[in-house]
Parts: structure tokens; C-alpha cells; sequence
């Protein structure tokens, strides 16, 4: 099973660190996608050889502000459609969304799929 493994960040922390431990222990009927920017989660993937796509993160705050808003949906929006185009052109079955961030985008992104009737799992 392709599984894109979605994260908003590549800076470690908890989740990034427990997300690495979950891809290093899975079995061998998944495999593993890791989708967040560039940087140390990345590079975490990379040394692990899990193959990496990049994805646009976003630092975008879940409260509303008038101007800091608005540049969280345009990099949330960004990294939907980044998403899209890697479900699509890697036979992605499954999204696993790291952050709730990260879950936004997936929503977006399967939300998306279902209107235009793309296979979803």
C-alpha cells in the first residue's frame, strides 16, 4: 500500500521524531511516502531511505489575524495541490496526516478528489 505520510513542517519535534519512528517500523507491505518542505524531516527521511516528496509547509496560525490568515490559506491551497498532483502521479492509496495542519491539507486534497471522482481510498 502507497502511503504519502504528510507533515506541514520539516523542523523536529515530538511529532516529527514519532513520525520517524512510526516509518521505520512499518511493515513491509506499506510503502512509505514522506511529503513536507525541505530540511531536517527530510533529510531524517532521506537517512532512513524513505523517498521524499516535497510539499509546501506553512507556519500559518489556526487563529484568524487580518493579513497572517489569508497567507496560511494561500500555503495551505499551495500544498493541497501539491498533494493532488503526487496522489496522482505516484498511485498514492492512503494519506496519513501528521499534524493538524498537515490534516487540513489532506482534507482539502480528498475533498478535491471526490468532486472530480478521482479514485480515493
Amino acid at each position: 500500500m502507497r502511503t504519502l505520510y504528510l507533515n506541514h513542517t520539516s523542523q523536529m519535534s515530538g511529532g516529527e521524531h514519532s513520525l520517524m519512528l512510526l516509518l521505520e517500523g512499518l511493515p513491509d507491505e506499506v510503502l512509505p511516502i514522506l511529503g513536507c518542505p525541505e530540511g531536517p524531516l527530510e533529510s531524517a527521511g532521506r537517512a532512513a531511505d524513505i523517498p521524499w516528496v516535497p510539499i509546501t509547509g506553512t507556519a500559518g496560525s489556526l487563529k484568524l489575524h487580518p493579513l497572517y490568515t489569508a497567507a496560511a490559506v494561500r500555503d495551505l491551497t499551495h500544498a493541497a495541490l501539491e498533494v493532488r498532483q503526487t496522489c496522482n502521479e505516484l498511485s498514492i492509496d492512503l494519506i496519513h496526516a501528521n499534524s493538524i495542519r498537515a490534516g487540513l491539507v489532506a482534507a482539502v486534497t480528498v475533498a478535491h478528489l471526490v468532486r472530480n471522482r478521482t479514485r480515493v481510498a
